[in-house]
């Protein structure tokens, strides 16, 4: 049976994951190359998911540094007990100290699991059409333009209008 775009368009994420049965990855890998559009919606699709890889990994290391969040953490607790006047039990003057290092174990936890993210490996290359992303300025509002044939796919970034 001979599948339809309206029948390719919701498959198109799965069979890009690799999460198709073989016969019906077949016969969507069959239309997207002898469709034109569902050719461009899966290099759209094949485009945001590499530009969202591209931004995680760029999070995350903007963020691999937790000592740096730690040390004003641990400066901050010891400013405020300096400015005490009147002494605490040891437990009450503790629980910062018990949150900081929490919050630090936190985010090392979440910088090493975003370091091991890596997409599944590939087997086989896949038909793709070339995508353009280009970061742009908008009215005072940075963001990025996803450029696909006649596709075009716009992102703005909140709180960055001037």
């Amino acid at each position: 049976m001979k599948l339809g775009c309206h029948d390719v368009i919701p498959l198109l994420g799965a069979w890009l994951d690799r999460e198709l049965a073989s016969d019906d990855a077949a016969r969507v890998e069959g239309h997207v190359m002898d469709c034109p559009a569902c050719s461009d919606r899966m290099a759209l699709f094949a485009a945001q998911g590499e530009a969202l890889r591209v931004a995680m990994t760029a999070r995350a290391a903007a963020s691999a540094d937790p000592s740096a969040l730690t040390r004003s953490v641990l400066a901050q607790v010891a400013e405020r007990k300096q400015r005490r006047v009147a002494r605490r039990p040891v437990a009450v003057l503790m629980r910062p100290v018990a949150v900081a290092m929490a919050l630090a174990a936190g985010v090392a936890g979440v910088t090493i699991g975003l370091r091991s993210f890596s997409p599944p490996p590939v087997e086989a290359p896949l038909p793709v059409r070339v995508a353009s992303i280009d970061e742009v300025d908008f009215r005072g509002a940075q963001g990025f333009v996803l450029q696909s044939g006649p596709t075009s796919i716009i992102w703005l970034r909140e709180g960055t209008a001037r």
